[in-house]
């Protein structure tokens, strides 16, 4: 049963009803339904391609990343931007498999996604090509370093937050926080190899 037990207060005039949240399934280039949140305010944005749209995504680590409400994305929506939030493998939204799935070998998974997601919609008319942007952080950064190289057309802007695009040179440095934990699951020639197999798939 949902029960609002203490709703967060909102300074500036906050009306939830001004706002509206949709969930969306894109199909991956191996058949798998990619979710993604969407959320805009419903009397300044038509969902008919010619506003201007965010999409978020990180895919990393088993983390999942809710589209849960920060007071700090109403300035976007107030400016009739539209905010999505593509839930792509690698992260743990569907489970672990899902996590599985874009991790190691599986690592392009979670770049293709994010791409057919982004393709979506733009051929459900939801934004644009010149009008989308994206963003990622950390892990998140990696993504968008990826899909600005595999796609460049699809974005007219990109925002890499602190980018984990150096893989291969962070994880063999010890005095880098949150690499040494990895060690024990991530051998020096598992390592090697991947990033080698990453860099070709990626280029070709």
């Amino acid at each position: 049963m949902d029960e609002i037990l203490r709703p967060d207060k909102v300074l500036g005039g906050f009306d939830a009803s001004n706002y509206v949240t949709k969930r969306k399934w894109a199909n991956a280039s191996d058949g798998t339904q990619i979710p993604i949140s969407i959320v805009c305010q419903k009397n300044l944005v038509k969902l008919d391609g010619s506003y201007p749209m965010l999409l978020y995504g990180y895919g990393s680590y088993e983390m999942c990343i809710y589209p849960d409400f920060k007071a700090s994305r109403l300035s976007l929506f107030d400016h009739a931007f539209i905010f999505a939030i593509a839930q792509i493998r690698g992260g743990g939204e569907m489970g672990k498999q899902w996590y599985w799935n874009g991790k190691f070998y599986e690592k392009k998974n979670t770049f293709t996604d994010f791409i057919a997601c982004a393709e979506f919609l733009i051929e459900q008319k939801h934004c644009s090509k010149e009008n989308l942007c994206n963003e990622g952080r950390s892990a998140g950064g990696l993504l968008i370093g990826a899909v600005l190289n595999m796609r460049p057309d699809l974005f007219r802007a990109a925002v890499a937050g602190v980018p984990f695009i150096d893989v291969l040179t962070t994880m063999l440095d010890p005095t880098i926080p949150l690499t040494t934990t990895k060690w024990e699951v991530l051998s020096f020639s598992l390592k090697i190899s991947i990033f080698i197999f990453l860099t070709i798939e990626t280029i070709w």
